[in-house]
């Protein structure tokens, strides 16, 4: 190896250094300031739905995946919310296909006394509106903010509980 070879080299491990810490930092501010972001976000949907306690979510690596790779996700599709109608706990709900609840033909809908709603659109609304503000975030910064193995639960009063989910 020649001179010019080496300097080259001690260049690229500067630049990958820095790639390293820049990377770290982005990942820093994402979970200081990234819960900031996410709470401020999720404040249109209390305002526009007020009767909606909280809503939660479980995000998690799997352990094993049938073969394929196992990556870290977030389960946008499958929202647990509680209203203030509500008798007892929250409720699983599938926000992937709201838009189907009100087509007459759809065979599956949610029973709405489960949710404490009155009509299919106010479920509809509240599914729309916790799924419009999820969206803007993507998998690696739920996992910055919130970590792996987690479920996460807002409140209406901007709080957020954070709480080890188990999963086979």
């Amino acid at each position: 190896m020649n001179t010019t070879d080496k300097i080259n080299l001690d260049n690229l491990i500067m630049m990958r250094d820095h790639l390293r810490k820049t990377r770290k930092n982005y990942e820093q501010i994402v979970k200081e300031q990234g819960k900031e972001v996410f709470l401020e976000a999720t404040k249109q949907i209390f305002q526009t739905n007020p009767n909606l306690e909280h809503f939660s979510w479980n995000q998690y690596t799997p352990y094993f995946n049938d073969g394929d790779e196992c990556n870290f996700t977030v389960n946008y599709d499958y929202v647990s919310i509680k209203t203030t109608n509500m008798e007892d706990g929250a409720e699983d709900l599938e926000i992937y296909d709201y838009d189907s609840w009100l087509d007459p033909n759809n065979k599956w809908k949610p029973e709405l006394e489960n949710y404490g709603v009155s009509s299919y659109e106010e479920l509809q609304q509240i599914a729309k509106s916790i799924q419009e503000v999820m969206w803007i975030f993507d998998h690696d910064d739920y996992k910055m903010m919130f970590d792996d193995h987690q479920t996460v639960t807002v409140y209406s009063d901007g709080t957020v509980e954070v709480e080890e989910y188990e999963h086979d």
